[in-house]
């Protein structure tokens, strides 16, 4: 059967995973009327096992185009896919129409090791007598010379040891450079170049571009690949359809059909977004089996919100999940100072629950003070106040279990200095310490220590700019973790936001001596301090693999050799997410306690479960901690004891931290915990796991230590030292 276009199609390859993927085309022939939507089918390259086939109508048929990507919807169709060689085709009309294209999935490749260019071959298609040219650049090392998407479309060709050059180099699509780590791909047409290349023959042939030059290929390739394909094609079944396994509707807060965002997040680990069409309704299809969180917000907005926990996904069986955000009830009041004058733009905070669902508002009081918060549920299980700018005392007890209709739920708050009764502005004349000098004299203070009263009391939100710029000066290179924690101790700022995640994202500061993957990663810890929907989202979303990931994408590949704290990129990985998750419970919205209350359940049991200590698991630990303390303190307090927090967190930790001893006989490296509740062997390493009940004596710790790291017992001997400690406390001498 005769194909109603052909289509010349390369994937870039290798990339790490499906995100990545973007590929060229080259259309020989058109027929529009046939050609409105085309599908793409992949297969493993090792026995042409079909593993998805899927709609493709991203973009309208075109004689050319580049960097054509998948878009979520598409990547969670194929689902999950493991790291190895695969084929991809183009199909039209139920008809292969393009070649059959190979690509690989390695998760942990290193895009550095590449050619800046790499010529692909590619069969003779039907009519063809010279074949098309494929190529793939590699962003170059910085220091080499600029290699722009445009340029890999011209290069010069060495056909049989002749040099050939494009006739013309017409580019009217969008520019850019490939930039280091980033990757272009091209389709070359062979009949632009002078001298003309022999038709109906084979040629040897690489690429120049600049000093960057590719290995030589053979043209055209055999089309062995692509009969192995057709072959394997006649004895498949037809492709399965995608399966609907989540689907629903949403109302807005009109009672009418609504376009929201809806999300499902699987064991805190991976996530998936759709949308609501005009009609309200959605759907997700070949989702992977297991438990997920679902959540459905108006776009744009992080409230109001639904979320529903516990969504079990099975094989064989449609969720149906309808969201309805009618407001049908609602309350009000009115947030003053103690002297009766209104709070201007203060966040007042509600949550409903009921079972497995949970639904989030807001509101912020106008120039008289007044909220009103409106849901479709009748009792509020929570109504309090966000802390908007540093230093608001807000009331000790937020109202809980409150019916609607009333319009008397009111607070109170001490009003912190300078702040004007009618705004949110500063008055006072004091314009607060320079930056640069309160740098200066904290030179030996780092982030963990910087006492946030300090900040707040020195420096004003009118040095914002100058902080701005501070974190982008290389001579303070060394401050920039404390630099980037005093912007979020005295702002509530949008643009705050933005120069943080920059700070965050930005790789270039691999360069300097002083990269600190710890501080990059801490500081999302304080980020929850700025209260807006923007950084509720950023913090949910790093909550999970993929999307601490996708925040750290800039960097988190290339910092194994710039710290030594962290080794590994599962590690860092995991403080990223442990640093979001205490900036959930710094932003004090119950929802995102919760987030983390559960992601802290999942690790702890795996943890248990598998005897082994994340880095993850060390954050949320923290996280509960702290979400404990500010329970009982109150959230001024706690920030209040910035920089001496550790004694009052420690009985907390102990709440939530099964800590072990390990006794490591080449380092001598000792992790004392609190209880003993087994003894794990394993080659050159003996770990104790402390029984509930069982605690130590400090005092006598250090002697413990001095005696392991003096006499360096074997494995039997430690173990009845602390078989010791099992039977006295302190031991015997």
């Amino acid at each position: 059967m005769t194909p109603p276009v052909w289509i010349t199609f390369l994937p870039v390859s290798p990339i790490r995973s499906l995100v990545d993927y973007q590929h060229s085309q080259k259309v020989e022939s058109l027929s529009p009327e046939n050609v409105k939507i085309c599908e793409i089918e992949i297969r493993t390259a090792s026995d042409n096992k079909r593993i998805a086939r899927f709609t493709y109508d991203n973009y309208p048929m075109s004689s050319s185009r580049w960097g054509c990507k998948l878009n979520k919807q598409q990547i969670q169709e194929i689902g999950t896919v493991k790291d190895g060689t695969y084929l991809a085709a183009i199909y039209v009309n139920g008809i292969r129409c393009s070649n059959v294209a190979e690509f690989t999935i390695d998760s942990n490749a290193d895009l550095s090791s590449e050619p800046v260019l790499k010529l692909v071959p590619f069969p003779l298609s039907v009519g063809q007598v010279l074949p098309n040219l494929g190529i793939i650049a590699t962003g170059p090392n910085p220091t080499d010379s600029e290699l722009w998407q445009s340029a890999i479309y011209f290069p010069n060709l060495f056909v049989d040891r002749i040099e050939r050059k494009p006739i013309a180099m017409k580019w009217a699509g969008p520019d850019r450079v490939i930039q280091a780590g980033m990757q272009g791909v091209a389709i070359i047409d062979l009949e632009n170049y002078t001298p003309a290349i022999a038709l109906n023959e084979s040629h040897e042939v690489w690429a120049k571009l600049g000093k960057h030059q590719s290995a030589t290929v053979v043209i055209p390739a055999s089309d062995t690949t692509d009969k192995n394909w057709d072959e394997i094609t006649e004895k498949f079944y037809p492709a399965t359809p995608p399966v609907v396994m989540l689907e629903g509707t949403v109302l807005g807060l009109d009672g009418k059909p609504a376009v929201y965002n809806v999300s499902v997040t699987l064991n805190n680990e991976k996530s998936f977004t759709t949308k609501s069409n005009s009609e309200g309704k959605y759907e997700f299809v070949n989702l992977p089996i297991g438990k997920y969180q679902l959540s459905c917000s108006p776009p744009q907005l992080g409230q109001p919100a639904f979320l529903v926990n516990d969504i079990q996904i099975r094989e064989g069986h449609k969720e149906i999940l309808n969201f309805d955000f009618t407001s049908n009830y609602s309350f009000s009041g009115t947030v003053s100072y103690e002297d009766g004058s209104p709070a201007v733009n203060i966040d007042v905070m509600a949550t409903w629950e009921d079972g497995q669902t949970e639904f989030m508002n807001y509101d912020k009081t106008d120039e008289q003070g007044q909220y009103s918060i409106s849901a479709p549920f009748e009792t509020a299980s929570y109504v309090g106040i966000g802390l908007s700018l540093p230093g608001y005392i807000t009331p000790r007890q937020p109202y809980r279990n409150l019916k609607s209709g009333r319009n008397d739920v009111n607070f109170i708050l001490k009003k912190p200095l300078g702040i004007n009764a009618n705004s949110t502005d500063i008055i006072s004349n004091d314009k607060g310490s320079d930056p640069r000098e309160f740098i200066k004299k904290n030179k030996s203070r780092w982030m963990h220590s910087l006492p946030y009263i300090d900040v707040v009391n020195s420096i004003k939100p009118e040095s914002l700019p100058q902080l701005y710029e501070m974190l982008k000066d290389s001579q303070y290179s060394h401050d920039w973790t404390a630099i980037a924690a005093m912007i979020c101790f005295i702002s509530n700022d949008q643009n705050s936001v933005n120069e943080i995640i920059k700070y965050v994202q930005r790789p270039k500061d691999l360069s300097f001596d002083s990269f600190n993957v710890i501080g990059k990663s801490k500081i999302l810890c304080w980020l929850g301090l700025i209260k807006t929907n923007q950084v509720t989202n950023i913090l949910k979303n790093a909550l999970t693999s993929e999307g601490a990931h996708e925040l750290t994408k800039n960097w988190i590949d290339k910092t194994e050799d710039y710290n030594d704290t962290i080794k590994t990129k599962e590690e860092i990985l995991g403080l990223i997410r442990g640093s979001t998750a205490i900036g959930l419970v710094h932003s004090q919205y119950p929802t995102n306690i919760r987030l983390v209350e559960q992601l802290y359940e999942q690790e702890h049991a795996k943890c248990k479960e598998k005897r082994i200590f994340t880095e993850l698991y060390r954050q949320l630990v923290d996280a509960m901690a702290i979400r404990d303390l500010i329970k009982d303190i109150g959230m001024e307090e706690y920030l209040n004891l910035q920089g001496t927090e550790h004694n009052k967190l420690s009985p907390y930790i102990r709440k939530y931290d099964w800590h072990f001893i390990e006794i490591d006989s080449a380092e001598a490296n000792y992790d004392i915990g609190t209880n003993f509740i087994d003894v794990n062997l394993v080659p050159e390493k003996l770990s104790f796991i402390f029984s509930d009940g069982k605690t130590l004596d400090e005092d006598w710790l250090d002697k413990v230590q001095e005696y392991f790291r003096e006499n360096r017992p074997t494995e039997q001997e430690a173990f009845k030292l602390w078989q010791g400690i099992m039977d006295s406390n302190p031991p015997n001498q």
